[in-house]
């Protein structure tokens, strides 16, 4: 499969996983996408997004009320939100959790889900998203 195809499958895996009840199918699920092996260790979730222009600030408004609840969440370390200081509409969001069930948790929530669901429109095309673990030194 190719890169495009493979970010294409990560992009449609997100928008489906409302109706994936085991939510297998989600990029930071599949557990060959990292050789970390202790699932208490923490992760990191790095979504690189291309945001269409004239949706860049309905974008802005959601990512912000995202950001505020998920900050929140006892198992998130960092929540952030950042533009290409160029290109606005290049947006990376960078999360980082105590552990794989905080992340599930936050999964579960309302917003995120919601959050989740409307990306489809403000991306210009699909996003290329990293599950993370920190190297062991």
């Amino acid at each position: 499969m190719s890169a495009a195809a493979d970010r294409y499958t990560a992009f449609a895996n997100i928008f489906c996983w409302l109706d994936t009840p085991s939510r297998q199918d989600l990029p930071w699920e599949k557990k060959d996408m990292t050789s970390h092996e202790n699932p208490s260790s923490e992760l990191i979730i790095l979504a690189n997004l291309a945001i269409k222009p004239d949706a860049l600030d309905a974008f802005t408004q959601a990512a912000r009320d995202a950001a505020l609840e998920t900050r929140r969440e006892a198992g998130c370390l960092r929540y952030e939100v950042h533009a290409d200081a160029k290109h606005p509409e290049k947006i990376v969001i960078s999360e980082r959790w105590t552990d794989e069930a905080a992340l599930n948790e936050h999964l579960k929530m309302p917003y995120a889900k919601a959050f989740i669901a409307s990306l489809g429109q403000f991306l210009a095309a699909p996003p290329t998203i990293m599950r993370l673990a920190p190297l062991k030194f």
